[in-house]
């Protein structure tokens, strides 16, 4: 297989930069699948004015590759090959079709994701690459990507503090939803419990000076530091969460509709309800342009 990259290697060598030489390695490999399996399954063109059994050879190696058979395919990987390998390695499984989900779910599960996408961009700082309802064969029922959430030995301690609320910010916004009730809230949220008690424990460790590797993950002062650093970032995640209400609802809403948001499509959200409607924005200042021009050529 002859393989070109067509990509903007600029922009993928900044959102790659914490990724690991393994890891990059992975998202290679799995471009490259991803590429080769979209060109082969594209409609083969053969010309047979010219040649019959050159048609008929040029199909035969195609479409019946075997041992004997080299098959030559020309494969282009573009951003869009990228972009869905690191979201597929990310999410460690393939998107599948919403099938027999009931409206309940939907709605918690858009709300949920909202949640850690507005949690991610308005208070983390980080932009969303891509946020979803859709669920993967991995177990999820939608998911979040986001810029910077890969863990990393050199960011600061704080990147884990706000790491932590994010990952409580799903759960804070079914909390919300369901009447600030821990009822309402699903079993789903736990793999985010559990990724934050990770971080958490961790977190405590290097604050207080020693291995994290070294020290008794059952030991009482580390479980109690842990939990208060868990019951914090709840508490903050869940505050978060209702100052940010308006935009949490608009972006669920949205999800209901549309199923996935890009990360323009979840900017647009959150401008529109601050406001901001870019499109009407436009139109204003070409208006005011127009009438701008318009007195000029009458003063003349």
């Amino acid at each position: 297989t002859n393989a070109k990259f067509d990509i903007d290697i600029n922009s993928w060598a900044n959102r790659l930069n914490e990724y690991s030489s393994s890891e990059i390695a992975n998202v290679v490999n799995e471009s490259l699948i991803i590429a080769t399996n979209r060109t082969i399954s594209q409609p083969v063109v053969v010309n047979i004015d010219n040649d019959i059994d050159e048609a008929v050879d040029v199909l035969y190696d195609t479409l019946m590759p075997n041992e004997n058979v080299k098959k030559k395919v020309s494969v282009i990987v573009t951003d869009n090959d990228v972009e869905t390998a690191t979201i597929r390695l990310s999410v460690k499984g393939y998107v599948k079709k919403i099938k027999d989900r009931n409206a309940d779910d939907s709605k918690r599960i858009a709300y949920h994701e909202a949640g850690h996408a507005v949690s991610a961009y308005i208070n983390g700082k980080r932009d969303i690459r891509i946020i979803t309802i859709a669920p993967t064969t991995s177990g999820a029922g939608g998911f979040t990507i986001s810029e910077s959430s890969i863990e990393n030995e050199l960011k600061p301690l704080s990147f884990y503090k706000d790491e932590m609320i994010c990952l409580y910010s799903g759960r804070a916004a079914e909390y919300i939803l369901g009447n600030h009730s821990l009822d309402a809230i699903s079993f789903g949220s736990s793999q985010d419990v559990t990724m934050a008690t990770h971080i958490a424990a961790r977190y405590v460790t290097a604050l207080e000076g020693f291995g994290y590797e070294e020290f008794n993950s059952s030991e009482p002062q580390l479980m109690r530091k842990t939990r208060e650093v868990l019951n914090s970032s709840w508490e903050i995640s869940v505050e978060n969460a209702e100052k940010n209400w308006k935009y949490i609802e608009a972006v669920a809403e949205e999800l209901l509709e549309k199923e996935t948001l890009s990360f323009d499509e979840f900017k647009s959200v959150i401008d529109k309800v601050d406001g901001k409607d870019l499109n009407n924005e436009t139109q204003k200042k070409s208006k005011k342009k127009k009438k701008e021009q318009s007195g000029v050529n009458e003063k003349e």
